[in-house]
Formats: C-alpha cells, structure tokens, sequence
C-alpha cells in the first residue's frame, strides 16, 4: 500500500488484493495528494487481519448504543446521530471489529474527512465514536475502549457574528414565504431552529388575548415550556398568516404542501448567496441573533426566561420572570418588518 505520482503530476492511491495490484487516480495538485493520503490510510486501517474475525464491528455497537438513548434525548438528536453514523463515520470505520479500532483507524477516518470539514467537526465525530466504545465497555461488548486518551486535533472553532438586521433584510428578500415564517419567529422570538420548537408551532400556541405564544422548550435542560411575549411586528404577522390559512387553530404555522417542515438549511444558503453575503450565517445564528439584542437591552433574567435558558446558564433563579418586563423587552427590539407588517409577503 502506498501513494504514488505520475510523471503528469497524478496522484493516486495503490494496493494489492490476492497479490494483484490496484490504483485509484485523484488528480493534480494538493488536495488530490491528500485524498490519496487518505484512501491510503484507510485501506491500511482496514486490512483484513485474522483477529477481525468474530465481535462486533463498530457499526453494530452504534445501533445498539442509539437504541437504549431513545426516550433519554430528543428525537432529532437521535436522527441525527443516525444520519452522522450511517453516513460519515460508517463508510471509514463501520466495517471494523470495534476490539480493533486503534490510533491507525482514527488518523484515516480524520484524513478521509479533513480537506471537507473543520477540525472541530472531527473533534466531535471522535468524541462521539469514543462515547459507543465507552458505553460498548460499560455494557460489557468491549473490555476496554482501545482509543481511550487518544488526543483529538485541535479545534478550530469558527466565532460566527450573529446576523445583522440588514443581512436578514437581504436574505429575506430572496425567499419563499413558508421560510420567511420562520425567520421572523425565529428573530422575535429567539426559539431554536428544530423541529421541537419552531417548527411544530402551531396557531393554537398562540394566545392574542394574552399577547404570548406558548414554546415547547428541545431537551436542553432548560425550561421545559415557556410563553414569550408577542412582539407587535409578530403579532400583526401572524394575525395576516391565521386569516390566509383559514383560521384553522390546530395548522402549523410553518409548513410546506401543507405539511410540517424540518429544515430549511437548503433554502437559507441559496438566499444567503443570492444576497451577495459571503460570510458564514447558519439558522441557528438568528437565535443568537435574538438573545445577543436581547441581552444588550439589559435585563439578563429575562433574556434567559425568553430564550429558555436554564438557571446556570444565564443565572435566573425563578422560571417564572415578570411578563411585563418580558413584554418590554420584547417590544424594544429593533424591527425585521422595513415596511408596515401588514404589508409584508406571506
């Protein structure tokens, strides 16, 4: 096994099988030699040795460690636990007897993944690896965790500025309106970007006598269920949405073909670009978007109280803040709506 280039400058991966030689090309230039580096790596990782006969392959401990979280974390979390170990962790190491995951399988699992994400991705793909090796020992599969200590690659965290009310003004323009829904929700509101709370809201959680909308607090350890003061822009906002939908009470709020949605990733990143806006703003920045304005207006407990946040995180003693002071820290958020919001597109 080795990487080797050509006299053209291609780089390209070789091993043999029952003794007969095989290549795999990736181009020219650095990123095709670290590709090569990588698909050499895992093929070293992943020969076959006699002792990879009998226990379980990697792949079997994670389903079997997915299984006994669900009902403890949230069901997204869980879905995309799966998705992440299907698809990305699954193809490098899933195929290996978990006994045998070493050092060697790591370093190609990090140079199969490395010229595609930031070493901060990969920092916590391995702490999730470690965490099925770990609960593989305490359920007795594995009698030791064979990458315990290993030291993952330095992070690299990115510190991403929420977005501004100009950025969301522009990035706005550029979409449906089933997404600019949950834009305003999100930055008036400042609930998180799932389907738990933003996107099974519904016109029933809405309380106009009380001027309130009701949200299902994810699974963070924070408050379970809060009702957060309607911002006079939402308000208007969501009586226009009620009346174009019917008046049905039990309707999602956010919805597409009728149906809930899950995501609305796809849809940000194409008005993020068509926007002209080159930096990094995911969804999930609006909620730090909310809380960051919220915070600045000055009152610390009831910024947690709205976001959600639990005791420690943001200090707050009582679950139960004054709504007035709530309402009016609501209220004193800079406008979304550049025009009157009656006016706004659905």
């Amino acid at each position: 096994m080795s990487i080797r280039q050509k006299p053209d400058g291609r780089w390209l991966a070789v091993w043999y099988v029952n003794g007969k030689q095989k290549a795999k090309e990736y181009g020219r230039g650095e990123i095709a030699r670290q590709k090569a580096i990588a698909k050499d790596a895992a093929m070293r990782a992943t020969r076959p040795r006699r002792r990879d006969k009998g226990g379980a392959t990697f792949d079997q401990l994670a389903n079997l460690y997915l299984e006994t979280k669900k009902g403890t974390i949230a069901e997204t979390s869980i879905y995309n636990m799966y998705r992440k170990f299907d698809a990305v962790i699954g193809p490098v190491i899933g195929h290996v007897a978990a006994s045998l995951i070493d050092a060697r399988t790591i370093d190609a699992y990090v140079s199969s993944r490395i010229s595609e994400v930031k070493k901060s991705t990969i920092n916590r793909d391995i702490a999730d690896i470690q965490a099925v090796l770990n609960w593989a020992v305490s359920r007795n599969y594995l009698s030791r965790n064979p990458i315990a200590g290993l030291k993952k690659p330095a992070r690299d965290d990115e510190i991403i500025d929420p977005p501004t009310i100009g950025e969301l003004s522009r990035i706005l323009d550029h979409l449906e309106g089933h997404v600019k829904r949950a834009i305003y929700i999100q930055y008036y509101t400042g609930v998180r970007p799932g389907f738990r709370e933003l996107f099974s809201l519904r016109y029933q959680d809405v309380n106009r006598e009380r001027g309130t909308i009701t949200i299902r607090s994810a699974r963070k350890g924070g408050i379970a269920v809060r009702r957060i003061p309607l911002h006079p822009d939402l308000a208007i906002l969501l009586d226009r949405w009620y009346a174009a939908d019917g008046k049905e009470a039990d309707r999602y709020i956010i919805r597409y073909n009728d149906r809930p949605i899950k995501s609305y990733k796809t849809a940000w990143k194409q008005a993020k670009k068509a926007a002209g806006i080159t930096r990094r703003i995911r969804p999930y920045d609006l909620r730090h978007a909310a809380i960051s304005e919220l915070v600045r207006l000055g009152d610390l407990r009831a910024a947690g109280a709205i976001a959600g946040h639990s005791a420690e995180e943001m200090t707050i003693k009582y679950t139960h803040t004054n709504l007035d002071a709530e309402r009016g820290l609501i209220e004193r958020m800079p406008s979304l709506v550049n025009k009157k919001p009656e006016n706004v597109d659905q």
